[in-house]
């Protein structure tokens, strides 16, 4: 079980956006797939500053917490699903 909270920013709109998601909700194969992603990217640092998307997942595990900044379009294929999935809640969140 991990819980990732999304807080997005940056693009040309400027938009902010806060969600997250309890890996538990989701498909097994894709929650193993993000945990295996964003193990890979335990030791990437941070993306170069851009005026693309941003997004910061804070992944809470069992070990700790591990924080992953991700700029478009250079977010891992596996990570994509979470990301679009988070999204929609920050944008549901509000309505």
């Amino acid at each position: 079980m991990m819980l990732v909270e999304l807080e997005s920013g940056g693009g040309y709109a400027g938009l902010r956006l806060r969600s997250s998601v309890d890996t538990d909700e989701l498909p097994p194969a894709q929650a193993s797939d993000v945990a295996a992603a964003l193990d890979a990217l335990a030791a990437a640092g941070p993306p170069p500053a851009t005026s693309r998307p941003r997004y910061q997942l804070t992944v809470h595990r069992p070990a700790g917490v591990q924080v992953v900044e991700l700029v478009e379009p250079e977010v891992p294929p596996a990570l994509r699903p979470l990301l679009v999935e988070l999204i929609r809640r920050a944008r549901g969140a509000g309505t």
